[in-house]
């Protein structure tokens, strides 16, 4: 009876065993997760990212030095107003970015376009407002928001998308009344796979410390 019972104890012990490896949690970091190439998937998607989002603070520096060392060409006050036809007019080449030394840009960013659209004053901070025309054969700008005190950037936001291709369209709106009242209305429509219009609108506030708030209206 007790050589059963031990007998008994060692199969639910190797039974347990057996589950525990089979069913593993995949989430339990271990030295075999480590080594996998799952894991070093995951890594390297981590460190594109961060390497991505250090490029394209670095960019951003550029471009609103660029503009702040114009900021009587581009400093046009409070109201203002963006639409895809006011934006049109103002890809003009007078407003297009030079970039001192392209070789400063990281090797992804060479084939950007960069448009300054408007500097206006916060209480404690500058508010610089620039566009970005993405490589491609379709339309494709993004119009983006950044906070600037004593000469370094707060906070950014992507407040607008103009983007036309053989499937989608997006348009904004946007006004800009004060920094404390900055609103967009977003029009997004799709015809594939399936027909699909979209209509939001969001309204920013820059606090006196120049971070960007945000809400759905």
């Amino acid at each position: 009876m007790k050589k059963i019972a031990i007998i008994i104890v060692i199969l639910s012990a190797v039974i347990l065993a057996a589950y525990r490896f089979y069913y593993a949690d995949p989430n339990i970091v271990d030295g075999d997760y480590i080594s996998s190439e799952t894991y070093k998937a995951l890594q390297k998607d981590i460190e594109y990212e961060k390497q991505s989002t250090a490029d394209r603070k670095a960019v951003l520096q550029v471009v609103v030095q660029q503009m702040l060392a114009e900021t009587n060409k581009f400093q046009k006050g409070l109201p203002y107003r963006l639409d895809s036809l006011a934006l049109d007019s103002a890809l003009k080449p007078e407003n297009r970015l030079s970039i001192p030394d392209m070789r400063i840009m990281p090797s992804d960013f060479n084939n950007y376009n960069f448009y300054g659209l408007n500097i206006f004053e916060g209480e404690n901070y500058r508010a610089v407002l620039a566009v970005i025309e993405l490589p491609g054969v379709y339309r494709d700008l993004e119009v983006g928001l950044t906070t600037v005190r004593n000469g370094e950037i707060v906070d950014t936001a992507l407040i607008g998308r103009y983007k036309k291709n053989l499937t989608e369209k997006s348009s904004a709106e946007i006004s800009i009344e004060s920094g404390n009242d900055i609103r967009v209305r977003m029009n997004k429509s799709r015809s594939y796979p399936f027909k699909q219009n979209q209509n939001v609108t969001y309204r920013y506030r820059i606090t006196k410390d120049g971070m960007i708030e945000s809400n759905i209206l």
